[in-house]
């Protein structure tokens, strides 16, 4: 089992590609909270302008952001606030281990890369419903009983 095989699969939504829903570092908190709730999504890549990914904002980092710096915050831009140093994982990296990089570094997404290029972003979300409704008994049991030592 790997990462791309939770990407293959239809029932999860994920946008992938040119299709990752992202923000710019110079967008206002305020612009990328409103991109977050319209897209029901937790997180958003943060891109320049030539569409690299410069880093990423999640829920989290708006919450802090307004929790510290009041309202005012809103009207800051995302690069004030964006994780920079952003761990991402391979297409054929194991869900497993994806799972416990996401832990041990206290995110629930993480930008999925392969030869240096963006292709998606994958959730704790997505990958534990992949193992419930594809994995077999068997797999799925392995499964819970690692992450029951995260």
């Amino acid at each position: 089992m790997e990462i791309r095989d939770i990407l293959n699969t239809k029932n999860i939504a994920l946008k992938v590609g040119d299709n990752l829903i992202s923000i710019g570092a110079y967008d206002t908190i305020a612009q990328a909270v409103t991109t977050l709730a319209e897209n029901r999504i937790g997180m958003a890549i943060v891109r320049d302008d030539g569409g690299s990914m410069l880093g990423v904002l999640s829920e989290r980092d708006v919450v802090n952001a307004v929790g510290n710096g009041g309202a005012e915050a809103l009207d800051k831009n995302v690069r004030e606030f964006m994780a920079k140093d952003v761990q991402t994982c391979k297409p054929t990296d194991h869900p497993f281990d994806v799972m416990k990089t996401m832990s041990a570094g206290g995110f629930r997404h993480m930008p999925v890369v392969d030869k240096s290029e963006l292709q998606a972003v994958i959730s704790t979300r997505d990958i534990l419903r992949y193992i419930t409704e594809h994995a077999s008994p068997q797999v799925q049991a392995v499964f819970w009983t690692k992450i029951s030592w995260l």
